[in-house]
């Protein structure tokens, strides 16, 4: 019974690090847009808040998947080490990538309509 009650803490633990990241994720795509326009919220052209929604949930979806894939969620950070260190890194790098290419692939379609 120990045991059941161990492994749903750790669910809900991470399902908490995966909400957070999405939130983090969505707070970061808006802090860039900002940051692109110094700040000023008015100067961001309506296209880039569109095309940011219009990623966002492909975006996400990748990001999470791939933090999923490379354990970020089910690793005890009490115990974290060079090699969970490897992973993070691995796994942000990878992410990255699929959001340059995701936006690229965007950036292509809008030019062919």
């Amino acid at each position: 019974m120990k045991k059941l009650k161990i492994i749903i803490q750790r669910k809900k633990w991470n399902m908490i690090l995966g909400i957070s990241d999405i939130i983090m994720m969505i707070i970061a795509s808006y802090l860039a847009l900002l940051t692109r326009f110094e700040f000023y919220p008015s100067q961001i052209a309506p296209i880039f808040l569109k095309n940011a929604a219009k990623y966002m949930p492909l975006n996400l979806f990748c990001s999470i998947v791939i933090f999923m894939a490379y354990r970020l969620y089910s690793t005890q950070w009490k115990y974290a080490g060079i090699s969970d260190f490897i992973n993070i890194v691995k796994a942000v790098v990878i992410a990255a990538a699929f959001q340059l290419i995701g936006i690229c692939m965007l950036q292509w379609v809008e030019l062919q309509n």
